[in-house]
């Protein structure tokens, strides 16, 4: 993907359709080998492309396959909290006024 790269400056040309190729050295650097979406927007006389990473899907779904093979437990069975005003049924009733 994205190397720590601050500045690329090339001549591209436009075509008539307003069609232009984005060199090979660019697509590299950013990681596009193959299709990809992206928003194009404008700012003053700057034409900004940013692409939409079409891995998120796959990416998101594999974090949440980690995620639910994971066996997290807030305290062990072993801890034990000790009670106090904030923490006991009585005080949140009473401040509830249950």
């Amino acid at each position: 993907m994205v190397k720590n790269v601050e500045h690329i400056k090339l001549k591209i040309k436009i075509d008539k359709q307003g069609r232009m190729v984005i060199p090979s050295k660019v697509r590299r650097v950013l990681g596009i080998y193959d299709e990809m979406e992206g928003v194009l927007s404008v700012r003053g006389r700057k034409i900004i492309i940013e692409f939409i990473d079409n891995n998120l899907k796959e990416r998101v779904e594999k974090w949440y396959e980690d995620m639910k093979r994971m066996k997290v437990q807030a305290f062990s069975s072993k801890e034990v909290i000790p009670k106090s005003k904030w923490m006991s049924d009585e005080y949140a009733k009473r401040k509830l006024g249950l």
